[in-house]
């Protein structure tokens, strides 16, 4: 029995959307069109994974510009194209919806506003992802909320959670059910093997889940006929290695030892990838990318039959690309849905409220995270003043002060996870601190550290593996390395010779390129690619430093709390003896690493702020 995963090569004629009525009033608007109409199949997948509340889009960044609004409205209409052409289409999410973005994180609990908006999108299929399971008014929350929300549609097959005593369910253990079109499915929703919960949080091994519980093995042998197995999961589809946590595998092949042909349709997240991948001939496994930067697309043929077809997409998550989708088969009918402005002039209204549109500063230029390079500048081969490592070196310099020991030389030691995303040219916003660095990260010290010392205690710092991103209360980002996944960088297009031609534009824009394991071809919208240079595990600081050329004997050795272990290892790898009883706090206590940005901004970035303007990459 063979699977044959194809993508139709479809001329069309351009197809080119009417002016944006939705988004935000400040969002961009993306400039090219995809490359041809989606594939449908017989069921057809929607998948949207690690939100991480971003449900304004990517106001500064012109593929990412829709907002939930627009969303909603999209889905509508892909809706309403399926009943007309007698498909089924689901709509699932894999789960993370906070830790990114201000409007789920600047409230208390976090979430309180976001909630009821990402609500109002009708899933077939949702599960719970890490973030979720950290803190316990969070996790409680969310099994009160969206779990009850949702009913059986929010699928928890292996994580329990404790209330009054009692080890409940998150939420359900499956869903059976079946389509507009008599198809017959059995889901299941599982998270990886995560050990970090907060202590009401139950997560069941996979392996032992599928091994030891009676309604699991019900559910595989089901007294009712199963036509499709659909597994979503906070999972990486492609696991590394035997000793990889991820657990869509596990689910997949002990369906298989009582289902030997039925189809399995897969669906992760957690690494913030695009990516496909199969486990068998008759199973496919997508993941789609990350804060709403990518709506995932997967379709099959051939669901009774002993030949399969699938066809995966990877959908930017822009008007344009919504508008054209669904622009054939609207005809006359406008984009926008009364659901859809309604959402939209929701977000518009809670971030104004959260003052999350507050400027601290004009940026005066765009700092990525991995698109330049770190120590060197490609026309003059000293430091790139666009990296945004080297922008913290700066900003900590300048800002992170004790102010009895102000002039004391000092080192100011800052890990790379400590910062999450780009800074765009243009304003610097409330929101953007908790895109960037959003972390509560305290500055602890060692007093006068011998100079050479200190300079071998980098080395050994520098030569170890980065740290884990930290966990502070509930203000935590785990999962995704931010080295790997930062797709959109405006500045690659001074660096990338624009090439070839699409629909409704004339040259290419950068933005995702994807391989996968089915090839190169499944990016929706066709981009140039984007430089990606590996950066340093730490980004060092200095200040204070004397300007003559005497030599420097001491100096304070400054770091992040959570870096304190690591720290005192490295200092007895070069012969110091240091214990925690040395380390004190340097900055103020209400000084935390998510303020040196906006400090810095503030100081340093005032000039054009009442007519700061983005980046301007339009060809």
């Amino acid at each position: 029995m063979t699977s044959i995963f194809f993508l139709k090569a479809l001329f069309v004629i351009s197809v080119l959307p009417s002016p944006s009525l939705c988004m935000q009033p400040d969002a961009l608007s993306a400039t090219n069109d995809p490359k041809g109409p989606l594939t449908w199949g017989e069921v057809n997948v929607l998948h949207t994974t690690d939100i991480h509340g971003w449900l304004e889009g990517h106001i500064k960044e012109r593929n990412y510009g829709a907002d939930w609004g627009d969303f909603i409205s999209f889905v509508r209409h892909m809706n309403n194209t399926a009943k007309k052409n007698k498909r089924d289409l689901l709509v699932v999410d894999t789960g993370d919806l906070h830790e990114g973005n201000g409007l789920s994180d600047i409230t208390e609990p976090k979430r309180k506003l976001s909630d009821p908006i990402f609500k109002q999108m009708k899933y077939d299929l949702l599960t719970v992802g890490n973030q979720e399971l950290y803190n316990s008014t969070i996790a409680l929350n969310t099994h009160n909320g969206l779990s009850k929300t949702y009913g059986d549609r929010y699928l928890a097959s292996n994580v329990n959670i404790t209330i009054d005593g009692s080890n409940v369910p998150f939420g359900a253990r499956y869903r059976y059910f079946k389509t507009s079109n008599g198809l017959n499915i059995m889901a299941f929703g599982v998270i990886f093997d995560f050990a970090k919960a907060n202590k009401n949080i139950t997560v069941q091994k996979a392996k032992d889940m599928v091994k030891n519980e009676p309604w699991f093995a019900s559910a595989v042998n089901y007294s009712k006929p199963i036509d499709l197995f659909v597994i979503i999961g906070h999972n990486p589809v492609k696991q590394k290695d035997e000793k990889d946590p991820s657990t869509l595998k596990v689910l997949h092949d002990a369906i298989r030892k009582v289902h030997k042909q039925v189809p399995i349709l897969s669906f992760g997240g957690h690494s913030h990838i695009r990516y496909t991948t199969k486990f068998d001939n008759n199973s496919v496994a997508l993941q789609s990318g990350k804060y709403c930067d990518t709506l995932g697309w997967l379709s099959m043929n051939g669901t009774k039959k002993s030949t399969r077809n699938f066809s995966r997409r990877y959908l930017d998550w822009n008007r344009r690309t919504f508008e054209y989708h669904t622009k054939n088969f609207r005809g006359s009918t406008p984009f926008d849905t009364l659901e859809g402005n309604a959402v939209t002039g929701e977000i518009y209204d809670k971030r104004k409220r959260l003052n999350l549109t507050k400027v601290y500063g004009c940026a005066p230029n765009t700092f990525c995270i991995s698109c330049r390079e770190y120590g060197k500048s490609p026309s003059s081969g000293s430091n790139d003043a666009k990296n945004i490592y080297h922008l913290m070196q700066d900003a900590a310099a300048a800002t992170v002060k004790n102010t009895s020991r102000i002039h004391i030389p000092r080192l100011i030691v800052i890990n790379r996870g400590s910062i999450r995303f780009d800074i765009h040219k243009g304003s610097f916003t409330e929101d953007d601190i908790y895109i960037v660095s959003p972390y509560e990260s305290k500055f602890n010290f060692i007093q006068d550290v011998p100079y050479s010392k200190a300079l071998k205690t980098i080395e050994k710092l520098l030569a170890a593996s980065p740290p884990k991103v930290p966990h502070h209360g509930s203000r935590a980002v785990q999962g995704a390395s931010p080295l790997t996944y930062w797709q959109t960088r405006m500045e690659a297009l001074k660096q990338i010779p624009v090439v070839g031609q699409i629909l409704g534009s004339s040259a290419l824009t950068p933005g995702y390129t994807t391989t996968d394991d089915f090839g190169s071809d499944g990016d929706d919208t066709v981009h140039s690619k984007i430089p990606e240079f590996k950066q340093p595990a730490y980004t060092i600081a200095n200040a204070s430093f004397p300007k003559c050329q005497s030599p420097l004997k001491k100096v304070d050795f400054v770091f992040l709390d959570f870096l304190d272990q690591r720290v005192l290892a490295a200092f007895r790898d070069v012969g110091l003896g240091y214990t925690k009883k040395d380390i004190k706090l340097y900055a103020p206590e209400s000084f935390r690493s998510r303020h040196v940005l906006p400090t810095y901004a503030s100081q340093k970035w005032k000039t054009n702020v009442t007519s700061c303007e983005l980046e301007n990459w339009e060809l």
